[in-house]
């Protein structure tokens, strides 16, 4: 009930119109979604330097659990950062159409470089960054769930909002060296209700926003722990 009066409210301050152009009764049309390209480039989830397919490379293994990562937008491109703005502090649920066609592109630039191709269903299931429960409340939903879906229904492989839970609610990493940022993010995440579903799995991890990874890294070594063969991760844009 709260939710849908929030979303009234939020109908009423925000009317509908393109988040680009104006245009009525659409949050993004065709034409400004186009100014939105996909990234080119794939790059080391620990390093940031230059990796074939996104794939953590192996001198940086020992300090991530994550197999790679997948970049989908460049953060200098104004639009797409007042996107991601709207949709998770205006909570404007719908965003998540225009910003999950710009994940599922980026699935579909990495298609060539997988075999099986991720078409045929390389990676086995996703797990969105869980919310600290009261966030989540506060917000009214989980942004990065809501973007897992979008890609689970293009993949056509289940969504396991609840394989892990985070019982820490962290600061934000910006600003913080990697020390300080492996401490922020440690004893943030456990298994979840559904933990065992992940075993001999290749998993996705979806965020909106990533700065260091090491968030999604903290994620992806529970899903490590628990027995998931590969984990990736998967996100609009590294801030």
């Amino acid at each position: 009930m709260l939710t849908r009066v929030k979303k009234i409210i939020l109908d009423l301050l925000f009317p509908i119109s393109c988040l680009g152009c104006g245009r009525d009764k659409i949050w993004l049309c065709g034409n400004c979604q186009s100014k939105i390209p996909v990234l080119e480039e794939f790059f080391c989830p620990v390093c940031s330097r230059p990796a074939l397919r996104g794939q953590t490379h192996d001198q940086c293994r020992r300090g991530s659990s994550l197999d790679g990562i997948f970049i989908a937008g460049d953060w200098r491109n104004k639009l797409l950062r007042k996107i991601i703005h709207r949709f998770k502090y205006n909570f404007i649920q719908d965003l998540k159409t225009p910003l999950g066609k710009l994940l599922i592109e980026k699935l579909e630039q990495a298609d060539n470089f997988f075999v099986p191709a991720l078409s045929e269903r390389y990676f086995e299931a996703i797990v969105p960054i869980p919310l600290f429960s009261r966030r989540e409340l506060w917000r009214g939903f989980n942004q990065a769930e809501l973007l897992g879906r979008a890609v689970g229904e293009f993949l056509l492989i289940p969504v396991l909002a609840s394989a892990v839970k985070r019982i820490k609610n962290t600061k934000t990493q910006v600003g913080k060296n990697q020390k300080a940022r492996a401490k922020n993010m440690l004893g943030a995440f456990v298994p979840g209700l559904e933990i065992s579903a992940v075993k001999g799995k290749k998993i996705l991890i979806v965020d909106d926003v990533v700065t260091t990874a090491e968030t999604m890294a903290a994620v992806a070594k529970v899903l490590k722990s628990a027995g998931a063969s590969e984990v990736w991760g998967l996100c609009l844009a590294r801030g």
